[in-house]
């Protein structure tokens, strides 16, 4: 992704925004109704939403000849709409992004938003030295690279418990950063700093950097089907597991997993087929398939709305067997199968 100004911009950026506006009006809603919920049985809290961005750029930006509203203002516009009394607190590095984003965060927003020229990383426990164990809101951090600090995401968890953690991450980077270590095993070390639930978003298709979103938090309101409608799933969902299935792989790695390698020549004989084409043709295989087709009872198990016209594997079994359980291959139809493979229709 092409970095300008210290903003992170390329053809997907305007759809970032877009899923990020679906996240916060979502987070928002959700955080409202729990807070009507604690003035019943009169527990307190603090009175009102707190959002940081660590990483807020200017505000508003242009990429290719198109306005694009960012982070922070579209936070703004949300939380008022939904009426609720809220503080920001907004970290931008860069001088002239940092007094573009003073000149957008004016009039009466000014009254609520604080702007601070520095680096997250340094500032934001500076900023929020004081804790507050019933303060309800969001952290959010978009690092250009992908990869976030932990030390501050740990931070932001001691001092505001209550608080959830939204990460725009880099699944490529992230795997470069960590030598080949898995998104998955990354998530384990996050839920180790205090945030047991994950929200896994799916990449965007044809991004070769896999840029989405994880959204962590300690209470289970956030991941009992509230984000699925778009397109954040709980991180031991059957959605999850599949976006883990690509995202965890390299290119190649991926490549040779929907089309495995032949396998070597001292391996024949040993093998119960010699070839991919044979698997597929394999009686043994063959009943497999029909017990997965009879499972779906002719209708798609991913859309649950078109005709089963093939099955895909989520897993292979170890070559030359068929040990493999059901529950890793699924029945779909032929628009569906391209989706789960990457593949154009």
């Amino acid at each position: 992704m092409p970095i300008e100004d210290n903003v992170g911009k390329s053809e997907y950026t305007a759809r970032k925004q877009f899923e990020f506006d679906s996240i916060i009006r979502k987070h928002i809603a959700i955080t409202q109704s729990v807070m009507k919920v604690w003035d019943k049985k009169g527990w307190q809290y603090v009175p009102e939403y707190l959002y940081i961005d660590a990483t807020a750029g200017p505000g508003v930006y242009q990429y290719n000849g198109h306005i694009i509203t960012g982070s922070p203002l579209i936070f703004v516009k949300a939380i008022r709409d939904f009426k609720l009394k809220y503080r920001a607190s907004c970290f931008e590095v860069k001088q002239d992004n940092y007094e573009t984003l003073l000149q957008n965060i004016n009039g009466d927003i000014h009254r609520n938003v604080d702007v601070y020229h520095g680096n997250y990383e340094k500032l934001l426990p500076v900023v929020h030295r004081f804790p507050r164990s019933k303060q309800f809101g969001l952290l959010y951090i978009d690092p250009n690279s992908g990869i976030p600090d932990v030390q501050t995401i740990k931070y932001v968890i001691d001092k505001y418990p209550l608080l959830e953690i939204l990460i725009r991450y880099s699944a490529t980077n992230l795997k470069r950063a960590f030598y080949d270590g898995r998104l998955s095993e990354v998530i384990d070390e996050l839920i180790a700093l205090g945030k047991p639930n994950w929200l896994v978003g799916g990449p965007t298709r044809k991004d070769r950097h896999q840029w989405s979103f994880l959204l962590g938090t300690k209470a289970d309101v956030f991941t009992e089907n509230k984000f699925e409608s778009i397109n954040l799933h709980p991180k031991d969902s059957d959605a999850a597991r599949r976006y883990f299935d690509r995202l965890d792989l390299t290119s190649d790695a991926y490549a040779a997993k929907l089309q495995p390698e032949l396998p070597l020549m001292h391996d024949f004989g040993r093998s119960a087929y010699q070839s991919y084409d044979e698997y597929l043709k394999h009686p043994i295989y063959q009943e497999q398939l029909r017990r997965i087709k009879d499972r779906a009872n002719g209708t798609c198990e991913v859309c649950h709305a078109k005709p089963v016209t093939e099955v895909h594997h989520y897993k292979y079994p170890e070559w030359g067997t068929f040990e493999l359980d059901d529950k890793y291959l699924v029945a779909v139809c032929h628009d569906c199968h391209c989706k789960l493979e990457g593949k154009d229709k």
